[in-house]
This record gives structure tokens, C-alpha cells and sequence, in this order.
């Protein structure tokens, strides 16, 4: 035996769970190079991660990175990219949905794995009673949608909350409630009251309203209220690192191109300057550009995400690109919606630098061509365009993006558009 595969078998002994799993990956690939073992080594404690990871759906690879980081099973987003992807190389997780990139968007555990962890596994609750667990320094997760809990699942979330014991309720740290229907305010005032959560999904749910009592939660990191109704944000978090926000509703028709998208999302929160852990701000909606965008770009310095709509005459692209600008030493991924549609007429907005560390841009109803100084982003990767009403001109600026490995587009992207060469 190897004394890489006996320091490996050793760093796990204690898990019978962790050893199953690892001499899987060996039986696999027996012929693993010197390379792949140490890579298997240092992503051995990724394997308790697997936990709860099966769904019909798949599990999205961003949402499990933030709960294994809120957990505290990692500390840093680029080590938990580096587990998942040895994770998928050792076939310990199967990639369910990858982009147009190659990149593993969701991913799910292999049945075989998913069911020697629900055989091996004891519930939380039992090693509570028996004093099994450290609960000074416990993280503890609930996810309704990926079958991870505390408790037997219950008829309603109102139950389950008012049956959490005292202890339970001091150790979660995370909460995933996507796809309940069943949500009431009450049940978020009680949720407001667990002092240590640091990841909350409410996506995809019931709620239109969030509770005053949001601001309790001074540890959570992760707050993610996509697909919901909630349009109104005030309150301060100092520790909040996401913010996703954002309900598409799409009105089908049998004609494709006469289909009509409606987006709503939560307006820009009071005071969000003084919020300068924000690493993902996307989307809020700016009314008032010169009142809501001051001082995001000198005090959001960790900002990577930033995703706008600009609503009405006093939300200008001007005022974003003044506060974008500040952000180029930071931004890699920016996403810019008008409504009413509008157009890249300014000079002044043209003219303005872009954040050259840029990698992902996603423009909708903004028309008349693209700002040439797009092909100054030497990082671009990506670009997603949506009702921009393209012409030649504006293919044209795009052909001069050097590094562009993905280009969607969707209905309505342009007008009078002749491809040569292709």
C-alpha cells in the first residue's frame, strides 16, 4: 500500500461513512496517478458535505457552496470551487446540469452513496440524546428542499419551528426553506430569533413581506429571497455577504418572439453603503440613481456581483457607470436591466471605463448598439443579451472581445442581424 492511500485511509478511520465513500473513488480510478491522490487527500473532508444532496432537481453548485462556507465546513469561496470540482473528478457527486461553459451548474450524489449515508448516518437528535455532539461548537443545517432536518418532517413549517428544542435553535446555522408555500409572518418573526443563522433561502416561496425583526439576524451572511414577492429591503445586516433578489414571470404565447418577460425584484436598501461585507448584490431595483447608487463604489469594495434594474427618468445609466467604475478592482460579473427600455445614447456613459476584471455581462432592454469600450475587457467570457435590438454595428463590437467563450441570446436581441463569415 501506498503511503499517500495509507495517510488517506487513516485521515478517515474514524468516519465509516468517509471510508466507504473514498474506497468507492479507488475502486473507480485504481490507476490514480501520484497527483490525483494527493487532490484526493486534501478533498477528503468534502465528503461529509455530500449529505442531503440528492433531489429530483439537483442541487445548484452556487447555493451549496455558500452553505458549506456558512456551515463552516470551508472558509473561503475558491477552496469550496476547488473541493467541488475534486468532488466531481472523483465521481463522489455526479454533474447534473453543466453551462454552455462547461461548467457543473448543479450536481446530485450518486444513488448507490446517497443511500449508504441515510443507512450509516445517525439523526442529529439522536446523538443530542445521547451527548454525542459538541454543541459549543455545532453547525447545523435545515434544507426542506434537500430532505435535511433536525426533525421528522412535519405538516407545516409552523410546527416544526415551535418543536425545535432550545439547543437546536442555538446551533442552526443555516436554513433552506425553498419551495414552501405554507410561510407566515409568524413563522419569520420565530426564524428572526435564531441569533447564529448565517444562510437563509426563502426562494421560491409564499412570502411578499420581510418581518422588522430581519435585523436580529446579525450573523447571516447568505439571505436569498428570489422568486418571491418581497419589493421592500430596509434593513441593516453587517455581515450580509449576499443579497439575491429577483421574480421572473414569463407570459407565453404561441408566437416565441412576441412572449413577454416581467422582472420584479426588491428595491435598493436603505443605508446598503454601510453593509461593506456585500460580495453579491443582485438585483435591486434604483428609482433615484443620483440618492440610491452614493457611495456604493467607494465602500463596497468586496463587491463581485452587482446586478441593477434601473426604473424610471431619475435612473440613469450615467450614475451607475460613475459608481461601477470605482468597482474595477473588484467586479466580475455585472447584469443591467431598464424599464421602460432605454438606449446607450449618452457620451458621457460610453466614454466612462468599464471594470476591466469584468468576466460576465447580461444586458437587457438597454438598445441602440453596444458601448465600444466593451472590447477594452480583456477577461470577458461571457455575455447574455436580451431585447437589445442588435444591429451589424453592435456584432461587430463583440467580434472585437478577445477572450468571449459564451454568447446567449434571447428573443428580441436584434434587429436586421447579418452573420458573415460564420
Amino acid at each position: 500500500m501506498s503511503p499517500i492511500v495509507r495517510k488517506i485511509l487513516e485521515k478517515c478511520s474514524s468516519d465509516e461513512v468517509c471510508m466507504k465513500m473514498i474506497l468507492h473513488a479507488l475502486y473507480y480510478n485504481p490507476d490514480m496517478t501520484k497527483n490525483e491522490m494527493e487532490r484526493l487527500k486534501h478533498s477528503l473532508g468534502t465528503a461529509v458535505f455530500t449529505r442531503g444532496m440528492n433531489t429530483p432537481g439537483g442541487v445548484r453548485r452556487a447555493s451549496l457552496l455558500r452553505r458549506w462556507i456558512a456551515q463552516g465546513l470551508i472558509t473561503e469561496e475558491d477552496e469550496a470551487n476547488h473541493c467541488f470540482d475534486a468532488m466531481v473528478e472523483q465521481k463522489l457527486i455526479n454533474s447534473h446540469q453543466v453551462s454552455g461553459m462547461g461548467k457543473v451548474k448543479s450536481c446530485a450524489v450518486h444513488p448507490l452513496v446517497d443511500d449508504l449515508i441515510k443507512r450509516q448516518c445517525p439523526t442529529v437528535e439522536d446523538l443530542l440524546l445521547n451527548n454525542q455532539l459538541p454543541i459549543e461548537n455545532l453547525d447545523l443545517l435545515y434544507s426542506i428542499r434537500n430532505g435535511m432536518q433536525l426533525h421528522p418532517a412535519s405538516s407545516s413549517i409552523t410546527s416544526f419551528l415551535n418543536s425545535m428544542s432550545s439547543n437546536s435553535m442555538l446551533l442552526l446555522r443555516v436554513l433552506d426553506l425553498e419551495g414552501r408555500n405554507d410561510l407566515k409572518l409568524k413563522d419569520l418573526g420565530t426564524i428572526c430569533k435564531i441569533s447564529k443563522l448565517k444562510y437563509l433561502s426563502l426562494r421560491n416561496t409564499n412570502v411578499a413581506h420581510l418581518p422588522k425583526q430581519i435585523g436580529q439576524l446579525e450573523n447571516l451572511e447568505t439571505l436569498d429571497i428570489r422568486g418571491t414577492h418581497v419589493l421592500v429591503f430596509h434593513r441593516v445586516l453587517p455581515k450580509l455577504k449576499h443579497l439575491l433578489a429577483g421574480r421572473v414571470t414569463n407570459s407565453q404565447e404561441r408566437n416565441i418572439t412576441k412572449s413577454k418577460e416581467s422582472f420584479s425584484t426588491v428595491g435598493m436598501p436603505h443605508a446598503v453603503e454601510t453593509m461593506e461585507k456585500l460580495e453579491i448584490l443582485s438585483h435591486v431595483k434604483v428609482t433615484d440613481g443620483a440618492k440610491e447608487l452614493t457611495n456604493i463604489g467607494d465602500k463596497l469594495e468586496h463587491l463581485k456581483k452587482l446586478g441593477v434594474v434601473l426604473s424610471g427618468k431619475k435612473a440613469s445609466l450615467k450614475e451607475l457607470f460613475i459608481q461601477i467604475e470605482k468597482l474595477n478592482r473588484c467586479l466580475r460579473s455585472l447584469s443591467i436591466r431598464m424599464e421602460p427600455p432605454g438606449n446607450w445614447d449618452a457620451a458621457d456613459v460610453i466614454l466612462l471605463k468599464p471594470p476591466k476584471l469584468l468576466e460576465s455581462l447580461h444586458i437587457c432592454s438597454i438598445r441602440r448598439g453596444l458601448p465600444p469600450r466593451i472590447k477594452e475587457l480583456h477577461d470577458l467570457a461571457k455575455i447574455t443579451l436580451r431585447d437589445t435590438f442588435l444591429k451589424q454595428d453592435g456584432l461587430c463590437v463583440l467580434s472585437r472581445v478577445l477572450l468571449l467563450l459564451l454568447l446567449e441570446y434571447f428573443c428580441k436581441c436584434y434587429r436586421s442581424l447579418l452573420i458573415k463569415g460564420l
